[in-house]
């Protein structure tokens, strides 16, 4: 597949976009349809990691906008509102995820946002916020990411609280840089990482451009205090095993 798509195409002098779409992740829907609790917080927790298509896998205002985007000032309102709807459901045992979907579908307009529940009827639901891909190497670690988070959320048994992690301040005069602090988005999606069971080395090198250069943002990040310790801690959790 490398050579099939990345090296051929390279060989005619086409590259992956740096800045936008297409380079879209989609999971089948038959793992939800067995825990529809999962399904509901795997959407809570893409919310929640608002990072995620705010910078870190893209900021598409185009072709994948964030969903907080779309309604600014009353995306929480929207959210919780949604999250009631569920979350009676599933206290009631009358959830499943066809049910659970048409609720979120409606109260997040999907369509064309950075995950897409439309597409649920063809048994598919598409993550959308990637930029292409650099190599077949960079899309098998993303995928391998989104498959460690549903095993790190399918061991929780209760449903997650909606809580996003970080801030952004949003200006319809700014359609170019994710309106998020960057070293907060870092500290965000190194922990979502972290908690996937995924070492951060795997996961550093497809962020957003203008946060790789040397002495940049993600450098001014893994000189942190704050990283440097997590990172020996986890070195200390592997020794002891």
């Amino acid at each position: 597949i490398q050579d099939a798509v990345f090296v051929s195409a390279a060989n005619t002098g086409h590259f992956p976009a740096l800045w936008q779409g297409g380079g879209h992740i989609n999971i089948d829907t038959g793992i939800f349809k067995k825990d529809p609790l999962l399904f509901r917080n795997f959407i809570v927790d893409l919310l929640n990691h608002n990072e995620l298509f705010m910078g870190i896998f893209n900021y598409d205002r185009r072709n994948a906008k964030p969903h907080q985007i779309g309604y600014v000032e009353t995306f929480d309102e929207v959210v919780r509102g949604m999250l009631v709807e569920a979350d009676t459901q599933i206290a009631a045992g009358r959830s499943d995820f066809e049910s659970l979907a048409s609720i979120f579908h409606y109260a997040l307009k999907s369509l064309g946002g950075a995950f897409n529940l439309a597409k649920r009827e063809e048994g598919r639901i598409e993550i959308r916020g990637f930029r292409p891909q650099a190599s077949m190497d960079v899309f098998i670690r993303q995928i391998e990411l989104l498959e460690r988070r549903l095993q790190f959320l399918e061991r929780l048994n209760k449903p997650i609280p909606y809580a996003p992690r970080v801030p952004f301040h949003f200006s319809f005069e700014d359609w170019v840089n994710p309106p998020v602090e960057p070293q907060a988005a870092l500290r965000a999606f190194y922990e979502y990482v972290q908690e996937s069971g995924l070492p951060w080395k795997d996961h550093r090198d497809y962020l957003w451009p203008q946060w790789m250069n040397p002495s940049g943002e993600l450098g001014k990040f893994e000189e942190s205090d704050w990283f440097k310790s997590r990172e020996s801690a986890g070195c200390r959790s592997l020794l002891a095993r």
